[in-house]
Order: C-alpha cells, then structure tokens, then sequence
C-alpha cells in the first residue's frame, strides 16, 4: 500500500513537471555544468572534498560566486539555481526536491549532462489537463503512439524498466 501510494506520488512530480514546466521541455539540452560552481574536479566531475572546501570557503566558489551544499550557482536571495553564463533562474528553489533540498528535479537528477527530455518521453496526445494519454497494447503493456514502451508516466523504456532515449 505505501508503495503504491509512493508511485503515485512519483507520478503526480513528474505530471507536474510536464504541466508546469513546458518552457524547460522546450529547452534544447540540460548540461549540469551550466548550474555548478568553480571548484576543483575529479575524473567524474564531482568536487573534490565537497563538504570540507564548501565548508571552508563559506559556500562560495573560487569565483566568489554563492553556491548551495551540492555545489550549484544559486541566488543569494531566493536560493534559486541560476545559470553560471546567464545569470537567468534555471530551477526555481521550491523545485529542488529529493533526499536533500538541493537535488536536481527529475530527470534531470538522472541525467546531468547534454540531456534532452523530448528524447526521453514517448509520442503521445494529451487530455484537457495536458496529461498524456498513456495507450495499452493487447498484452496490458504500455505504450506511445509509436508503439514504444513505456512506464506509468510516459518515459520510454526497455524491457527492463530503464528510462532510454529514442
């Protein structure tokens, strides 16, 4: 019963996020490097030390620049994440969501770099509420107009329930 209440819970986000996000569905790409300070870096981008040179440096990057404790540019006012070229508001604060207050949305929690959320969705017609409107094949299986798998919410999947692109 949790479970099931927890799915639907994870279904209502990423609605949400479609709904009320259209302009970052419209976007080309997401790349992480955009929103994330300037600080030392290992192999697989992530801050050396994090804690400790956050710590030290009072949550500002070797630019100055305010970042919270995951290492994203943020406004010093609204907490807002913001782009590090444009200075424009990337993800608004009260989207920051997950285990900690400051983790990515969905999915851009999943993929960080050079994402596009358009390859990801399936090919589907929306109802008067701009859900999608998630088609059946004979076997009870999911799917878009195209006949691709899909999950629950309408990102396309494989056979083993991964969230792949087109």
């Amino acid at each position: 019963m949790a479970q099931a209440a927890a799915d639907h819970k994870k279904q209502e986000n990423v609605q949400s996020w479609i709904k009320e996000g259209t302009d970052k569905l419209t976007q080309r790409s997401f790349n992480i490097n955009e929103i994330m300070g300037n600080f030392e870096r290992d192999w697989s981008g992530q801050i050396i030390n994090r804690e400790h040179v956050l710590r030290q440096n009072h949550f500002r990057d070797r630019e100055g620049m305010v970042v919270n404790e995951k290492g994203y540019l943020i406004d010093a006012t609204t907490g807002d994440v913001r782009s590090r070229y444009t200075f424009e508001v990337v993800f608004k604060n009260h989207e920051m969501t997950g285990r900690t207050r400051c983790d990515l949305p969905l999915p851009y929690r999943l993929e960080s770099y050079n994402f596009n959320p358009h390859h990801c969705f399936g090919n589907f017609d929306f109802d008067d509420k701009q859900n999608p409107i998630i088609l059946k094949d004979k076997n009870g299986i999911r799917i878009d107009k195209n006949l691709r798998h899909v999950n629950s919410v309408g990102w396309l999947i494989d056979k083993y329930g991964n969230i792949v692109d087109n």
